[in-house]
């Protein structure tokens, strides 16, 4: 009698299971534009399908790209991540993200980034990130940030910038008369981490040398954990990068904290943080593919500094008295620079409200309102 009475229930919860999958995966979100779902896996068989078709260690981003263009290119993009991840929304229209970015009385500075991707980059960032922060906390943090990034105090960090700027240029000097294939992507990355270190905690960092610090190769390993990846998944689904993180995560926040005692015992204090991540790849294949504005870049920095000015000379005029002034003079290379950022966004946001939050936009393509409460909205700004 028993055993009748188990298979009974077994068979009536497989079915309600079934119907609850069936309704989460083909009727839940199934007025938004998609790709057709699976009713085990959802759209994670879609997504692994299209990074097998990009080149090896390709961003998810360009994925998500390729998805968008073979829907016809719709203003969202539903990508059914259950159960790795929560469902989310591609917003691929500025359109709509002018409205996913509108205060509303429930979220007077928009809605929240999304938890589940901030929780995943707490061994890099650490758990007091402004880059996770919200609202006035966010305000706060970044009232704080703002002496730094004020241009005259920038203009005190010439000489440690143009220092390790000059080794960069030194090494591409190097590799170009040799003829050789080489990273740009890893030599600016070096270039980046270099000058933060000089810059933030007037450490030498060795960045650009074949002896980087211990710290510094700590820390390559540790990003190189994420850029590996090509979703943020849970924990679980990859344990051993996960213990990876940790590890490396605390010897570098412990040497952190050891480099910050030091520089106030020696009543350095430390500098104020900014985040130096120059556009250098992205604006240097513009330019090759742009003889005109190369040409432009040229004649003015042949203008101000001289046609065979070498980077010592070029350090020296703008450390010399009015060498800041010059610095605004450079307009047209700032230009182009603004001109990358725009072409090449260097990063996307994620934002996540809770059912209930009555969160809804307008498709403009179709006038239908969409309900994202509860789904992760990702702004891919590169597709916008």
């Amino acid at each position: 009698m028993l055993v009748p009475l188990l298979a009974a229930a077994a068979a009536l919860l497989l079915a309600v299971l079934y119907r609850r999958l069936h309704y989460m995966r083909f009727q839940q979100y199934a007025h938004f534009p998609q790709h057709a779902p699976s009713l085990l896996l959802g759209h994670l068989g879609v997504v692994d399908a299209f990074i097998r078709k990009e080149p090896p260690r390709g961003h998810a981003d360009v994925a998500f790209t390729a998805m968008h263009e073979a829907l016809g290119r719709p203003a969202v993009l539903l990508v059914d991540l259950r159960p790795v991840s929560s469902c989310m929304v591609i917003v691929c229209s500025h359109e709509v993200a002018e409205q996913v970015l509108r205060p509303t009385d429930r979220w007077p500075h928009t809605p929240p980034r999304g938890p589940e991707f901030w929780e995943s980059m707490k061994p890099l960032t650490g758990p007091t990130s402004i880059l996770a922060a919200h609202g006035e906390q966010w305000r706060a943090l970044r009232k704080r940030f703002n002496p730094g990034f004020a241009p005259q105090h920038l203009v005190t960090l010439l000489p440690a910038i143009l220092d390790k700027v000059s080794l960069c240029l030194g090494q591409l000097d190097t590799h170009a008369r040799a003829g050789e294939d080489f990273s740009l992507q890893h030599m600016a990355t070096n270039l980046t981490l270099d000058i933060t270190g000089r810059v933030v905690l007037d450490f030498d960092m060795d960045a650009q040398t074949a002896a980087p610090t211990p710290f510094m190769r700590d820390f390559r390993a540790l990003v190189e954990t994420y850029t590996s990846d090509h979703l943020d998944i849970p924990w679980w689904c990859t344990p051993r990068t996960q213990l990876r993180r940790r590890q490396l995560s605390k010897r570098i926040w412990t040497t952190l904290r050891a480099m910050v005692r030091a520089r106030h015992a020696d009543a350095h204090g430390l500098r104020d943080i900014k985040t130096l991540t120059p556009e250098l790849v992205d604006a240097m294949y513009e330019l090759a593919r742009t003889p005109r504005a190369l040409a432009a870049v040229r004649a003015e920095l042949d203008e101000l500094f001289g046609a065979d000015a070498t980077p010592a000379a070029v350090r020296d005029r703008l450390l010399a008295p009015g060498g800041d002034e010059l610095v605004h003079r450079i307009a047209y290379t700032f230009a182009v620079l603004k001109e990358t950022l725009w072409l090449w966004p260097p990063e996307s946001t994620m934002r996540m409200t809770r059912p209930g939050d009555g969160w809804a936009v307008r498709d403009p393509g179709t006038g239908e309102m969409l309900n994202l409460d509860g789904l992760l909205v990702y702004q891919l700004v590169p597709i916008i």
